[in-house]
């Protein structure tokens, strides 16, 4: 092989003490997914003594075959150890300390660090100094979908205390509510089942740090932590003291209720936040393992303990498949014969084979025969690119990395590597083309994500905000409409066919087309059959099948795309990162009228307007009812509801929504007493003025 030509660099593979898969062990679940997150990027990664794994994960069991052929490659391993292995049982020269968790908090070992052991943190509050210099490893170990609201939330009644390593008898129950229900280890729950619980409830009580706290907070559920043996000072959750407090603190739950729902936005946004610390992590440890193999490229690579485990015990012991949770450890039945693979498969797995064990230029002529031989396989064509992209020719890569996507199905690794070259040449709505079936094809795609959330902010007039909240959701379609099941009624004589009824489509507003065509903002509460046909909206609502969605498609055969889920009063987005709000008879729907438009002046940015129609009182079914007064208004914000229901708490006529506007001293740029969309209601035209810094 030629001296200069650069193929792509061996990938050192990954060795990783974990354990088996249990959902309510935040830290196995980061093992877990780090373990898959390292494949998904093309780097091997395996578990060293686990046999339950998840099936939506790529984390794989460490065989005997592999332990060989990293041997024959010269492929040094990274090992990573948990905070809970003290020493270096596998003898490793490459290690990872991740401290998922103080040293010896769950052992009682403290960690023996070695000056050459890198070492990644959780959290900067499972360091011994948390303001020197550390390497965060954080992945979002849930997928954020789980702890959204139930359709019809039920109400926040219980009371709730964690136990974990803290016993009974250490907890002074006079000091907490009568009622209070135990959540400990002894009656384990479903994931699921725990966030239904916290959905319920109004507090947690613990008195140690644990992921059922984090769980907690997400779902919306304060967190009060009681001093302990284990608990000295207060825990931060995801980086800050939201939704968190002292169970001593005076009004701590009514304060909390208020800032529980920022851990939820924080803790999407670390979605992207992960990919740039695992960036960081691979070119790290993959440089450490490149150095130890220059060091002694002769010498056995695989530590002694590893070899000594895997290789003997694999003639005697048959390899067994890892179990999904929950799985039986005896099949029950005889599975199928393996498919028989083609030519063009044999060929391309020892294309693939010879470029792990590192003879790459015999792996760079297999590649090349199946491109010549124009295969409907994808990975050659990926293969070719990443070579030439090392050798920076970016065109050939690209050109590569094309035919390799028109190949790939479903789409997956080679779209993100072509959309990474797109990002990397700001053709930003390119990414969105190129990941979109992506997102569709698999769902929660960490680097797929990681591009959405780049290119929208990078997009012209639309700042960075906060998309990974179900971003997936804005690249899949409805689900199907549900099966509906009618009476039987005589049929039409054949010569009297029954008339179809016509779609019924309210016109377009020409007001709202005249403020906000050129700019980009979202709909809450968008309906097919009243759209505004903005060309830059997105739409947002808080769920993506209900009644509504029926009735759009009776009404009119189609129902609208949902882009976003959130509720409309706590909006997914960041301070000023919208040029809009629009929304159609949808602000009578929240109990805290005002607490809804503050959340929609606070996503617009300044100069950016809110569009609103609201409903007449006297051109609509709330005509027999009383108006609304704005004291009452003003006691509902006090009080701080969130409540959004189907029902209209606010009944309006056109004069006591200007004096709302006036009493928030915002600026009413232009009213409709009638509006031109289906003319029950009146349209207002806010301007946002946001205070400027001296």
């Amino acid at each position: 092989m030629p001296d200069d030509f650069p193929f792509v660099s061996e990938r050192a593979p990954y060795y990783i003490f974990g354990a088996d898969y249990r959902e309510n062990s935040s830290g196995v679940v980061s093992l877990h997914v780090l373990c898959d997150a390292l494949n998904r990027r093309g780097y091997p990664a395996y578990f060293t003594n686990v046999s339950e794994t998840h099936p939506n994960l790529d984390a794989r069991l460490l065989q005997a075959r592999d332990v060989e052929r990293h041997e024959r490659a010269g492929l040094p391993p990274v090992v990573v150890y948990p905070e809970i292995v003290s020493e270096n049982p596998y003898d490793a020269d490459i290690v990872v300390r991740w401290m998922l968790n103080r040293s010896g908090a769950l052992t009682g070992r403290p960690v023996q660090f070695r000056n050459e052991d890198i070492v990644y943190h959780y959290s900067r509050e499972f360091a011994d100094d948390p303001e020197q210099p550390l390497s965060l490893l954080t992945p979002v170990s849930h997928d954020p979908r789980l702890f959204l609201p139930p359709e019809s939330p039920p109400p926040r009644s219980r009371s709730l205390l964690y136990l974990g390593r803290i016993r009974r008898e250490e907890i002074d129950f006079s000091r907490l509510p009568a009622d209070i229900e135990i959540i400990d280890n002894h009656a384990p729950v479903s994931l699921s089942e725990l966030i239904a619980r916290f959905h319920s409830a109004k507090v947690l009580y613990s008195a140690e740090r644990s992921g059922t706290c984090l769980c907690a907070v997400l779902a919306g559920c304060p967190v009060l932590y009681i001093p302990s043996r284990l608990l000295d000072e207060l825990p931060e959750i995801e980086f800050s003291h939201d939704g968190v407090a002292w169970y001593d603190e005076p009004g701590a739950c009514e304060r909390l209720s208020q800032t529980v729902g920022k851990v939820f936005q924080n803790w999407v946004a670390q979605v992207g936040i992960f990919e740039q610390q695992l960036t960081a992590f691979i070119e790290r440890t993959q440089a450490a393992a490149l150095a130890r193999k220059r060091q002694a490229p002769g010498d056995k690579v695989v530590p002694r303990p590893i070899r000594e485990q895997f290789l003997a015990s694999a003639s005697a012991q048959p390899v067994e498949t890892p179990r999904t949770p929950g799985a039986s450890r005896a099949p029950a039945y005889q599975p199928p014969p393996p498919a028989i693979p083609s030519d063009e498969d044999i060929l391309l797995q020892e294309g693939l084979a010879k470029q792990e064990a590192g003879d790459l230029e015999t792996a760079f002529a297999i590649f090349q025969e199946l491109v010549t031989a124009e295969t409907t396989l994808w990975r050659p064509y990926a293969e070719i690119a990443r070579i030439a992209l090392a050798q920076g020719e970016k065109g050939i890569a690209r050109e590569f990395l094309e035919l390799a996507c028109e190949r790939e199905e479903p789409a997956g690794e080679a779209h993100v590597e072509l959309a990474r070259l797109q990002a990397a040449e700001q053709e930003y709505e390119k990414v969105l083309a190129t990941v979109s079936p992506v997102l569709r094809a698999s769902g929660e795609h960490f680097p797929a994500l990681e591009l959405v959330r780049q290119a929208l902010g990078a997009l012209p007039a639309l700042p960075a905000i906060a998309w990974a909240r179900l971003v997936t959701d804005m690249r899949r379609p409805l689900p199907p409409a549900p099966t509906t099941v009618y009476h039987e009624v005589p049929e039409a004589p054949a010569n009297e066919p029954e008339p179809a009824a016509a779609p019924l489509r309210f016109p377009e507003s020409n007001m709202a087309h005249r403020y906000l065509d050129s700019l980009r903002g979202i709909e809450i509460g968008p309906s097919s059959h009243n759209a505004f046909n903005l060309p830059d909206c997105l739409f947002v609502d808080k769920w993506a099948e209900s009644r509504y969605t029926e009735e759009q498609r009776e009404l009119c055969g189609t129902a609208q795309r949902i882009d976003v889920l959130a509720a409309g009063n706590t909006l997914p987005f960041a301070d000023g990162s919208l040029d809009y709000v629009l929304t159609s008879h949808v602000l009578e729907h929240f109990h805290d009228t005002i607490g809804a438009l503050k959340e929609w002046y606070r996503v617009v940015r300044d100069g950016g307007l809110i569009f609103t129609i609201f409903p007449h009182k006297e051109r609509t079914f709330d005509k027999d009812r009383p108006r609304t007064t704005l004291s009452e208004l003003i006691e509902r914000h006090a009080a701080g509801s969130l409540d959004a229901s189907d029902g209209h708490h606010t009944v309006w006529v056109t004069e006591d929504a200007v004096e709302l506007v006036e009493h928030l001293g915002w600026k009413l740029v232009e009213v409709m007493d009638v509006d031109d969309k289906v003319g029950n209601g009146f349209a207002f035209v806010i301007q946002v003025e946001k205070p400027r810094a001296a």
